[in-house]
C-alpha cells in the first residue's frame, strides 16, 4: 500500500529534522499498525500526545493513514 510507505518516510523525516518522535509497531500477526507520536522528545516515562491504531484489512484504513500523513506533515511544516 502506497499510503503506508509514504506515512513511514514522512515518520523518518520527523524524527531527524524535529525534536518530536514517531514510533511505528507493526504486528504482523493480526495485520495491524500502531502509531505514536510523542511532540517532544521520547521519554519511557510519558504517554504519547498522538495514539492511532488500526487493523489494515478494514475499510476505514487509507482515511487513518491520511490522517497520520497530515498530522506528519503538520510537524514537518511547523518545523520550519
Amino acid at each position: 500500500m502506497e499510503l503506508i510507505g509514504e506515512m513511514m518516510k514522512k515518520a523518518y523525516l520527523v524524527n531527524t529534522n524535529t525534536e518530536n518522535t514517531v514510533l511505528i509497531n507493526f504486528r504482523g500477526h493480526i495485520n495491524m499498525l500502531e502509531i505514536w507520536i510523542h511532540y517532544i522528545p521520547f521519554s519511557n516515562y510519558r504517554r504519547p500526545d498522538y495514539v492511532k491504531n488500526m487493523y489494515l484489512d478494514k475499510k476505514n484504513t487509507e482515511k487513518n493513514l491520511k490522517e497520520i500523513i497530515a498530522e506528519l506533515d503538520r510537524l514537518l511544516k511547523d518545523e520550519k
